[in-house]
C-alpha cells in the first residue's frame, strides 16, 4: 500500500477533522517539504480547472511556473530592447560629435549639427539658436542662428540655458517664434539648453507626432547631448 493510500485509509480523529482551511494553509506553508515525504499525494490531489475539468496539483504547479516564466521572458525582452535603444542613442551622439568636431568653422558646424539632429532623432523640424546680448553679440555667427537673450526669455517663458530640457507641447506663441511657418505642424517638441562658458543657446526639436516628446520622458540623454554640443560649438565663439 502506498503512503497516499495509507494516509487515505487512516481514520481521522475529531481534532484532525476539525482543522480549518487557515490551519491547513499555515501547516503547508511551514512545512514546504511535506509533499516530498508523501509524493503519492500529489497524484491524488486535483484542482478544478476554469473549464470545469480537474487537473493534478503537479500540472497546476507546472502551469503556474510556465506563466511566471512567460512574464519574466517578457520583462527580459523589454530590458534587452531598452538596452539596444540606449546603445543606438549613444552611438548616434558619438557620431554626431565626431562629425561636428571635424568642421572648421561655425557655419559648417551648425549646418552639420542641424542635419544630424533631424536624421538621428527622426524629427521634421530642427532649430538651433545661440543667444546674443551686449556682452556677447556673436558677430561671427550667421544671424539666422542667433536669438537675443531678452527675446528668448520672453518667448520661452524664462527658459534659460541653465534649465532642464523641456519636453511636451509648447504654447502657440512659442512654437511660432521657434519654428516659424512650420509651427502649426509641430505636435510635440523638446527644448535642450546649451551652456558652455561664453556660449549660451537652445536646441528645439519639433515632431508631427504628438506622442514623440512628452513631459514624462527621461531627459538624461538630452542633457548629455546639450552639454556635448555646447562644448563642441564653444570653440567658434569669440
Amino acid at each position: 500500500m502506498t503512503q497516499a493510500e495509507q494516509s487515505k485509509a487512516a481514520p481521522l480523529t475529531p481534532e484532525e477533522s476539525a482543522l480549518s482551511n487557515e490551519q491547513v494553509v499555515r501547516f503547508l506553508a511551514d512545512n514546504p517539504e511535506f509533499f516530498q515525504h508523501f509524493p503519492d499525494l500529489l497524484e491524488t490531489l486535483s484542482i478544478p480547472h476554469e473549464k470545469g475539468t480537474a487537473i493534478s496539483l503537479v500540472e497546476k504547479q507546472i502551469n503556474l511556473l510556465r506563466e511566471k516564466n512567460g512574464v519574466l521572458e517578457e520583462q527580459l525582452n523589454s530590458l534587452i530592447s531598452i538596452a539596444r535603444e540606449n546603445n543606438d542613442t549613444q552611438q548616434q551622439i558619438h557620431q554626431m560629435a565626431v562629425d561636428v568636431l571635424a568642421t572648421r568653422d561655425a557655419a559648417a558646424a551648425l549646418n552639420k549639427l542641424t542635419t544630424r539632429l533631424g536624421k538621428d532623432f527622426d524629427v521634421e523640424h530642427v532649430v538651433v539658436r545661440l543667444l546674443a546680448d551686449d556682452n556677447h553679440p556673436l558677430k561671427n555667427i550667421d544671424q539666422a542662428y542667433v536669438l537675443s537673450s531678452q527675446s528668448a526669455r520672453e518667448t520661452l517663458d524664462n527658459f534659460t540655458p541653465t534649465s532642464e530640457p523641456l519636453c511636451g507641447r509648447l504654447k502657440a506663441s512659442q512654437l511660432k517664434r521657434l519654428f516659424g511657418e512650420q509651427a502649426e505642424s509641430v505636435a510635440s517638441s523638446v527644448i535642450i539648453p546649451l551652456r558652455k562658458e561664453m556660449l549660451h543657446g537652445i536646441i528645439a526639436l519639433g515632431s508631427v507626432d504628438e506622442h514623440r516628446f512628452n513631459p514624462g520622458m527621461d531627459t538624461m540623454y538630452l542633457k548629455r547631448l546639450g552639454e556635448l554640443i555646447a562644448t563642441t560649438l564653444s570653440r567658434f565663439i569669440d
